[in-house]
């Protein structure tokens, strides 16, 4: 059957309808919903990126029936789902996916590139977490603890250290031997 009469399984890189506020640029839908026959369609789209259309069935009993998950993948905590926010989507809507070769692969390029800019902040904080966490236990400093007036010097010297590695994005590596000798871990 041609891919624009098929409905099941197709590609989707169309603007979704207007979505609830405060979920994001990159929402997450998965949505399911039932026709007066009982035909049953599903539709879930990743990151607001790419959706793909699928049949579930073609005669059920459950008739003009449907419901919908939608989330932030930036903002787990933040989700809505069930019936009451299913009409974004349509029966209809679903049912007319784009032919493969009018898919717009640009869309999905572009809503991916903000979740990798986002990823990449996450690590970059985690990255500056691990290496103040990393430096208070080379200093042997307790949970809650203070630096060593004596030492603040040399703690703020490590700091930076690691901090431009990080920021000039170079391989951070050294000889424990060398820390050892430079009194930074005493155990």
């Amino acid at each position: 059957m041609p891919a624009s009469k098929n409905f099941t399984f197709g590609t989707d890189t169309r603007e979704l309808p207007e979505l609830p506020e405060g979920f994001g640029e990159n929402t997450n839908v998965i949505w399911v919903g039932s026709n007066d026959e009982g035909v049953v369609r599903g539709y879930f789209r990743l990151y607001g990126a790419v959706g793909w259309t699928f049949m579930l069935c073609e005669a059920s009993p459950h008739r003009n029936q449907r419901t919908v998950l939608i989330s932030d993948p930036m903002n787990q905590s933040k989700w809505v789902s069930g019936p009451e926010h299913a009409d974004i989507l349509s029966f209809d809507w679903v049912g007319e996916r784009p032919r493969y070769e009018d898919i717009d692969w640009s869309v999905a390029q572009a809503k991916f590139s903000i979740m990798m800019a986002h990823g990449h902040e996450q690590m970059r904080e985690q990255a500056v977490s691990q290496i103040v966490q990393d430096t208070i236990l080379e200093f042997c400093v307790e949970e809650g603890g203070l630096v060593p007036e004596e030492r603040i010097s040399e703690f703020s010297e490590r700091l930076a250290y690691k901090f431009t590695h990080q920021v000039m994005r170079l391989p951070h590596e050294e000889l424990l031997q060398n820390r050892k000798k430079a009194g930074e871990n005493k155990n």
